[in-house]
Order: structure tokens, then sequence, then C-alpha cells
């Protein structure tokens, strides 16, 4: 069983921005201090950030003794606050801001952590911390902001829908059925056409009987793949085939002949995987690496996103090249490896001028 020591701090940077002490009660905080929190604790690195870093990205318009002087009353306002509440999450210096991972229990962080074999209970925690968006209702800023806050947002729910994608179904036989219906639905709410979550429902009310609700989720998924152009995968297809057995032979009048042999009529459901070979699609990623700063993350984020759109078709499986670093879509599919049947090439060049 999956213990964690419990923190006094629960600081949450997804959804609508909250710090809350172990009772629950709110602290406030500034919200340009949230944004400080997921600046130190969501781009690569993770590490005590400069003050002239933190404030051109929190004032990026104003000019440079003006940011400083804003960031000073910024800072000053967070010591006040964790000097009357008696708690050090931000780390601050005369030259650099940090924030102790170890003083609150941390929502992007937990995002950031999950690994792709987690069916435990931390698959249950990393759901309940998952609020929505990053920085939720927090939009407000300058071009460079926006830029930081759009890829950061992307790359965040990548990641927690491909930790959660990828285990979802094994955690059935590890998790509660609750545990792993509100796992599922929080899958769903970050991406409603994610067909695992769905299919993770219908095998949770198929294994209790409840073989009309099942069918009804199979239902849903159908008419939103069809908005699409898109269908339920082979393995959807199988599975939704033994519920809708099962569920006739449930409303058939029982006779001898059927109870002797019901053992074997009701065998289980068949095993999370793949039941046939679909092509391979291989994405080549051209010219990333020529790329850097501010035009890498946009096409880091669009490269993704294209990956995603294209996994959710289920009409291949997708592999990644050798020599290309992982993306967050490999989570998804753990078959993703050379050979391939087919290249797909993604080109990003710099834009002229």
């Amino acid at each position: 069983m999956f213990e964690e020591a419990p923190l006094a701090l629960r600081l949450s940077l997804t959804g609508r921005p909250c710090l809350t002490d172990a009772n629950g009660r709110s602290i406030r905080l500034p919200r340009k201090a949230f944004v400080l929190a997921a600046l130190l604790l969501v781009d690569p690195g993770r590490g005590p950030i400069s003050r002239e870093r933190a404030s051109r990205l929190l004032w990026e318009d104003a000019d440079p003794s003006r940011r400083a002087g804003n960031l000073r009353q910024l800072l000053a306002r967070v010591k006040d606050t964790q000097s009357e509440e008696g708690f050090d999450l931000f780390v601050i210096t005369a030259d650099h801001v940090a924030i102790d991972p170890k003083a609150a229990k941390i929502d992007v962080a937990q995002v950031l952590a999950a690994r792709a074999d987690t069916t435990d209970g931390r698959l249950f925690e990393l759901c309940k911390a998952y609020g929505g968006e990053l920085l939720l209702g927090l939009d407000e800023g300058g071009e460079e902001y926006t830029r930081w806050l759009w890829t950061r947002r992307a790359s965040l729910r990548q990641q927690f829908i491909a930790a959660v994608a990828a285990n979802v179904e094994a955690s059935i036989a590890v998790l509660p059925p609750e545990q792993v219906i509100f796992i599922a639905r929080r899958l769903i709410e970050a991406d409603q056409y994610q067909e695992v979550g769905h299919r993770a429902l219908m095998r949770v009310h198929a294994a209790r009987g409840e073989y009309d609700a099942a069918l009804r989720i199979h239902r849903r998924l159908v008419d939103l793949l069809r908005e699409n152009g898109g269908r339920p995968s082979a393995e959807t297809s199988t599975l939704v085939g033994d519920i809708s057995v099962r569920a006739q032979q449930r409303d058939e009048p029982e006779s001898g002949a059927s109870a002797a042999s019901e053992g074997e009529a009701t065998s289980s459901l068949p095993a999370p995987g793949r039941s046939m070979r679909l092509p391979r699609l291989s994405l080549n990623f051209v010219g990333l690496s020529g790329l850097a700063g501010p035009e890498r993350e946009w096409a880091d984020g669009l490269v993704d996103d294209a990956a995603i759109q294209l996994w959710r078709t289920r009409a291949f499986t997708l592999t990644r090249p050798a020599g290309v670093l992982p993306r967050p879509i490999d989570l998804l599919d753990r078959s993703r490896r050379e050979p391939c049947d087919y290249v797909a090439e993604i080109r990003v060049t710099p834009r002229d001028g």
C-alpha cells in the first residue's frame, strides 16, 4: 500500500490557484506569487531563478527599474505572509528566488513526477491533485508571458493525459472500482476523446454486471469519435462485443443447460492489449534542432499536439525514430519504436525576418 507523509501545505497551480493549510484553510497570496511559483516549478531545470528573469516575465511591459521595484514589493508581501503563517515555501535571497519542494504538496510536481507504470494509489492521488489548466484565470500578461503560459499549459496537460492513459486500465486490478471510475472520468475531462478512459469505465461497470451502463458509455464514445470522422479501436470493439453477449445472456431465461455451462459462457473480459496489427507510422520532426528559445517551445507544443491528434485516429501505431528525444506522446503507446511502415515528416522552419 502506497503511503506518503502528510504535508501541512498544499499548493495547487492547476485549475484556480490556491494555497491551503492542513485544515483546508485558504492562505492568501498575491496573484503574481502563483505565477512565480509556476515559473519555478514547471520550467526546465526547476531550480532557483534570478530576480531579473522573474521580473521580466511578470512585468515584461515595464522598464527594468519598475520591474525590479514591483518584484521587491511582491517578495516583501510573500515574506510577510510566510512569517505570519509560519512556513517557508518561497526561498528568497538577494539575487535569486526558489521554492522548497518539501515545504508543500504541489500538484504540478506530482504531474511532472508521474511514471509510465504508476497503477497504485499514486495514480488516484495524481487525479485528485490535477485541477485542469495551469494557472486558470491568470491569463493577463504580455506576449512573452502568454507564449510561456500556452506552452506550459499544453505540456503539463499532455503529461497528465499521457501518464493516466498509460495506466488507467492496468489500475483496475489494483485499485477499488470507485477510484478507477474517478481516474477514468478525470482523464475524460482532460481529453474527452481518450478512448482508454471510456474503455476503463466500461470494464468496471461490466465487472459489476452493469452492462447497460457500459453500453451507454460505448454509445457516447462512438458519437464523440464520429464527430471527427473516427471510430472505436479494435480493442474497444472486441470489449463491447463481449459485454453485449453477456448482457444478452443475462436477459435470456435460465435453463438447466444454460446454468450448467454458465461458468464457460461468462468468461472474463478480454485483457487490455492490441487485438490486431496496425500499420506503424513514424513521426520525423525535421528542423527542431535548428530552433531555440521561444520558437523551439512553440514548435515543441505544435509537434506534440499533432502527435496527439494523429494518435487519436487509432488508424496506426505511432513510433519514434531513433535519435529523437522522448515526447509526451511516448507514454500513450509503449510500442513506439522502429521499424515502421510509413514516415510522416513534420518540418518546422524559422520565420523570415
